[in-house]
């Protein structure tokens, strides 16, 4: 995702704890994997491992799932950005954009998309990882003062819901996926 989308707390949500450094200006540089806690397991500690550095073994890769942090893209050079990605792209089963309700601009996104769709319409004998696209700061969303999950997005009743859902249709239709 693009800067600030909310990678980092998207990662913290997932593993149950904080220990992706989050902060008001961008803060990752590099890439850090973290191994998502088994169902009933309780959360990890720290960092499992920069992609820079030694990883895990092959048969700890088989047994655990890793969520990778990356830097966020969006700068003038989507190419540049595209290019230093490729390799955990490549690496990678599942690709999450994480795309923030607080940034309306999406054409870095588009441009992500657009260039990995095309290098594995390019290279076919590389299978794409499945991609997802996943809304964050949905509680910055109008009304500010309503929040009160669960929301029915498919049947939303309420502003709040229903800027919910509004915001997730057209972050599909922006980026052509489901």
């Amino acid at each position: 995702g693009q800067k600030k989308a909310g990678k980092s707390s998207l990662i913290n949500a997932l593993i149950g704890s904080h220990q992706a450094p989050v902060d008001a200006v961008p803060c990752t540089e590099g890439t850090f994997a973290y191994r998502l806690p088994k169902q009933g397991e309780p959360p990890a500690d720290g960092v499992a491992f920069r992609t820079t550095t030694a990883g895990p073994t092959a048969g700890e890769i088989a047994a655990d799932v890793y969520v990778l942090d990356t830097p966020g893209y969006g700068d003038d050079a989507p190419d540049a950005d595209f290019e230093r990605l490729l390799p955990e792209i490549r690496a990678s089963d599942v690709i999450i954009v994480v795309c923030s309700a607080r940034n309306a601009g999406r054409k870095a996104d588009r441009e992500f998309l657009a260039l990995m769709r095309r290098q594995f319409s390019q290279n076919p004998q590389e299978i794409q990882p499945v991609v997802l696209v996943v809304g964050t700061c949905l509680d910055q969303l109008r009304p500010l003062t309503e929040w009160n999950p669960p929301y029915d997005l498919e049947n939303p009743v309420g502003p709040k819901a229903t800027a919910m859902a509004v915001f997730l249709q057209t972050l599909a239709d922006d980026l052509a996926v489901p």
